[in-house]
């Protein structure tokens, strides 16, 4: 029998501190019946119903039909690509920032990446080029974050509190330095309700 891949830290501390991403790495596929929330990619934020599928079917791929479409279309979501919950899901956790659930979503996984290739046999180090993957996606995306809340996601995530001076100063230097050099200034009508997300 095969063992079971190990969670990665990132990931284990995003569980303990509520994050509903890290949860639904998680979750398992769900049944026939219970009602899921997508979470990535372009239909992050709809709510179907798991419904019967072909047997044909791989079984990590599930049938949902999202209410208010027509009642014979539904879509096929495989549960590798998408990063689903099971609805309602957690509650939204302090720490989670102001962006919507897609943005939200992808930052988190740069995180817990950044997370997991900090930590090696001599303890906790950043890894600064995956820092740099964080501040970029955040810069272009063009996301209005402060460095306290971008804080705020990497402890959550077991970034140890002794590299909050030295991180956040990064972030800031760097988002900075790339809007200076590049453009693509934060736009604040991106911050809005926390992992909110519009769905049908």
């Amino acid at each position: 029998m095969a063992k079971s891949k190990p969670i990665s830290p990132g990931i284990s501390a995003g569980i303990k501190a509520g994050c509903p991403f890290c949860l639904a790495r998680k979750t398992g596929v769900p049944k026939v019946g219970e009602t899921i929330r997508i979470l990535s990619d372009i239909r992050a934020g709809e709510i179907g119903k798991v419904v019967p599928a072909p047997p044909i079917f791989e079984p990590h791929k599930i049938t949902i039909y999202v209410e208010g479409d027509p009642p014979d279309n539904t879509w096929t979501v495989d549960t590798m690509a998408y990063l689903i919950e099971r609805f309602p899901g957690p509650p939204v956790p302090d720490w989670a920032p102001p962006i919507s659930l897609k943005e939200a979503e992808e930052l988190d996984g740069r995180v817990v990446q950044f997370c997991e290739k900090s930590i090696s046999s001599r303890g906790w180090r950043p890894n600064l080029p995956y820092f740099y993957a964080v501040i970029n996606y955040i810069w272009y995306n063009r996301l209005p974050l402060e460095a306290l809340e971008v804080w705020k996601v990497l402890q959550a995530h077991g970034v140890a509190k002794n590299w909050q001076v030295r991180l956040t100063s990064l972030f800031k230097e760097g988002r900075d330095l790339l809007v200076i050099a590049e453009g693509r200034k934060p736009v604040k009508k991106k911050r809005v309700q926390p992992l909110y997300a519009e769905f049908k």
